[in-house]
C-alpha cells in the first residue's frame, strides 16, 4: 500500500512539474512567433520602400480609430504580407478580451510615421520601424529596427544605462 501511494505521490509531482513548464514553452513559442512576424514585416515594409520609394503614409486617424488605423495598414501592406495574422502578437491575441470583430481589425505592431523624410525610413540605425503594443512578453515589447533586428524594449532601455 506504501508502495501505491508512493508511486501515485511521485506521478502527481510529475505532473505538475510538467504543467509549469509546458505554461514556459508556450509562452517562448508565442514569443518567437511575434519576432517572426515582425521580421516578416521588415521583409514587407522594405519591399514597399523599394518599390515606391517611400515609406508608406498613412492619413491622419483620430486617436481612438484603432479599427480604421488597424485595416488602413492591412490593407496597405497585404500585397507584401499576404496574411493579416503577421500583424498579431500570439500573446496579445491570447490575452485580449476584445470581441472578434475587433480582433480581426485591431494590428499589435505599430509601425513608424515618417513624414518629414518619407523617403528615407533608414536615416537612423535606432529609429524603429515598428514597435509592438503593450507588455505582451513580461519583458517589455518587441521593437524592429531598419537593419531587420528585433529587440525587447526592456533590454534596449537596460543597454542605455
Amino acid at each position: 500500500m506504501i508502495e501505491v501511494i508512493c508511486a501515485v505521490a511521485i506521478i502527481a509531482i510529475l505532473t505538475a512539474l510538467i504543467f509549469t513548464a509546458s505554461g514556459k514553452l508556450l509562452g517562448l513559442s508565442s514569443s518567437a512567433r511575434c519576432v517572426s512576424n515582425l521580421k516578416n514585416l521588415h521583409v514587407a515594409f522594405a519591399a514597399y520602400v523599394g518599390d515606391y520609394g517611400y515609406w508608406p503614409q498613412q492619413p491622419d486617424f483620430p486617436v481612438d480609430d484603432k479599427i480604421n488605423y488597424g485595416n488602413w495598414w492591412r490593407k496597405t501592406m497585404y500585397p507584401y504580407t499576404q496574411n493579416n495574422e503577421v500583424w498579431l502578437c500570439p500573446s496579445i491575441k491570447t490575452l485580449d478580451a476584445t470581441t472578434p470583430e475587433e480582433e480581426r481589425s485591431l494590428i499589435h505592431y505599430t509601425p513608424t510615421l515618417f513624414d518629414a523624410f518619407r523617403n528615407r525610413p533608414y536615416q537612423w540605425a535606432l529609429q524603429p520601424w515598428l514597435t509592438e503594443s503593450g507588455n505582451p512578453h513580461s519583458e517589455g515589447g518587441n521593437i524592429l529596427f531598419p537593419d531587420g533586428s528585433v529587440r525587447n524594449s526592456k533590454e534596449l532601455i537596460d543597454s542605455w544605462k
